[in-house]
């Protein structure tokens, strides 16, 4: 909390992290008091589109101080080419070198209904192979709608988390009074991925 300082670039979707870490801040607010967090308007894109890239390197320009930077995706995921995601991982790993002080987190799409059959799993299956080849960060927004806690996978789930329903139905599960497009149980595991991310980034082996 004291050395992590970040920028986090999404909309509603992207939010879901946000009313998690919200979530756990709520049961524990000395333990989980979110570190700095700069929100800005705007994600990923659709098909090759680039203009969240100027506004990141301005930012990081004007703020020395950051050394996290997070953008998700809304839809543009399920609609996207090889070609687009390929210009998402380039940008990316551009990012990287002009900025070797900052962690930047990769992410996957949202779960959208469509199965393994699908587009979005070709494009998440791209980043992720991406990721693994060239050892980047990536939050897995897709793999932590997919699976309940009891290690049940649900590919064919949309981001509005069916089974989250069905699990809080017969497990305790905290509320949030509202998770965009979703459960508030998908809000509250991506928060605590997130959490995880950060103490990675920390240094927490």
């Amino acid at each position: 909390k004291q050395t992590l300082h970040i920028a986090y670039g999404h909309t509603s979707h992207g939010s879901q992290l946000m009313t998690g870490l919200a979530m756990l801040a709520g049961e524990d607010p000395l333990l989980y008091a979110p570190p700095a967090i700069q929100e800005t308007g705007g994600d990923l894109g659709h098909l090759g589109d680039t203009s969240w890239v100027a506004p990141t390197r301005s930012y990081l320009d004007q703020h020395p101080e950051c050394n996290v930077v997070v953008w998700s995706w809304c839809g543009g995921c399920s609609d996207n080419t090889e070609a687009g995601i390929a210009a998402y991982l380039a940008a990316m790993s551009q990012l990287e070198l002009d900025y070797p002080a900052v962690h930047f987190v990769y992410m996957t799409g949202h779960l959208d209904g469509t199965g393994p059959s699908g587009n979005l799993y070709r494009s998440n299956n791209q980043i992720r192979a991406y990721c693994q080849a060239e050892n980047k960060l990536l939050f897995d927004f897709a793999d932590i709608e997919s699976w309940d806690p009891a290690g049940v996978y649900y590919p064919d789930d949309t981001d509005a988390c069916l089974w989250c329903a069905d699990w809080c139905a017969v497990n305790p599960c905290p509320d949030c009074g509202g998770c965009a497009h979703s459960h508030c149980f998908n809000c509250y595991l991506k928060g605590k991925g997130f959490w995880w991310l950060l103490a990675r980034l920390s240094g927490w082996q």
